[in-house]
């Protein structure tokens, strides 16, 4: 089971620069959680989420599944979606 996922960090930068939406695809385990370990203290190496993945996680999986507060959930939905639209901006 995952612990301490609504313990949200405070004032962390997480506007963390990536290239596009094609490496976040090609993120590791451990590439995730190095980004999401810097919005939330979430576990997410207990569910095998890497970058294939993070993209695909909606709000009511970050609420019900990983049991995350709204604010992490939306923090981590926040980011993916401008790492997704930077991607579709230099992709046109």
């Amino acid at each position: 089971e995952v612990t301490n996922c609504n313990a949200s960090t405070s004032d962390k930068d997480i506007s963390k620069e990536m290239s596009s939406l094609e490496d976040i695809r090609k993120w590791s385990v451990d590439d995730v959680y190095n980004f999401i370990s810097e919005i939330t203290n979430c576990t997410f190496k207990d569910h095998m989420i890497d970058g294939e993945t993070l993209p695909l996680l909606t709000e009511d999986h970050l609420l019900d599944t990983l049991g995350l507060k709204l604010g992490p959930a939306l923090k981590i939905r926040s980011q993916v979606f401008a790492i997704f639209q930077k991607d579709q901006i230099l992709s046109q």
